[in-house]
């Protein structure tokens, strides 16, 4: 897509058709990714409410709909719910503000902003595996929720940078994860705070990057139980 051709052709009832052209010894490999869509792959990308999958045999459509809560901006609550057709509702929290100008693109030098949304299933049955980058990194979270994070990624965008960037975004999530828990400390009796903050797997690279160090701090220190 460098260099792509524009042209008008045959909608067949689209606004835009993204045409790739690719080998042929790739295609399995396309199929495979392709299968990998699930609905929690969209849940952090606004645009997207309808994927149809034509040409693969059992591949399901994504559909959902997203309503924004009107919220007192004093009040921490969730931001966005989501609803698959699947009959999944999700809470989207979510948080974006300006990164400090030690954290820019030192080639750019422009204003940046970071975001960071945890998305919990309503009844905290369904989730991912994956530490998410609007798209699923190869970075295990393994929680009862799914994170995602504006992180500098390398190359194969599966995977985040050892960057002093990164390791402010994961302070900032450490806070933000401890208020989502906070919130739901607000029921009579609930061990969800304790579910969202203990880890019992930790993965390397956010080991190195001391994340669970701070995850450990906030459960020892943080009033999360009603």
């Amino acid at each position: 897509l460098t260099l792509p051709n524009i042209g008008k052709i045959q909608q067949n009832g689209y606004v835009t058709s993204i045409i790739i052209d690719y080998k042929i010894k790739f295609l399995k490999d396309i199929v495979k990714q392709i299968r990998a869509i699930t609905p929690e792959t969209i849940l952090f990308l606004n645009n997207i409410e309808i994927i149809k999958f034509e040409g693969l045999v059992g591949q399901q459509d994504i559909s959902c709909t997203r309503e924004t809560v009107q919220t007192n901006s004093e009040v921490f609550q969730p931001l966005t719910k989501i609803r698959f057709e699947n009959g999944t509702n999700w809470q989207i929290f979510e948080k974006e503000a300006l990164l400090p100008e030690k954290y820019w693109d030192e080639i750019k030098q422009e204003e940046e902003l970071y975001q960071t949304k945890i998305a919990i299933e309503e009844n905290f049955e369904v989730s991912s595996t994956y530490l998410y980058s609007f798209f699923p990194t190869k970075i295990e979270l393994k929680q009862p929720y799914i994170l995602h994070a504006t992180f500098d990624l390398d190359a194969t965008r599966n995977q985040i940078n050892d960057s002093e960037k990164n390791r402010f975004i994961l302070q900032e999530i450490v806070e933000f994860t401890t208020k989502v828990a906070k919130y739901f400390s607000q029921e009579e009796v609930s061990y969800k705070p304790l579910d969202i903050l203990h880890h019992s797997h930790k993965a390397d690279t956010l080991d190195d990057l001391g994340y669970y160090e701070l995850i450990d701090k906030a459960v020892h220190t943080e009033p999360i139980l009603p």
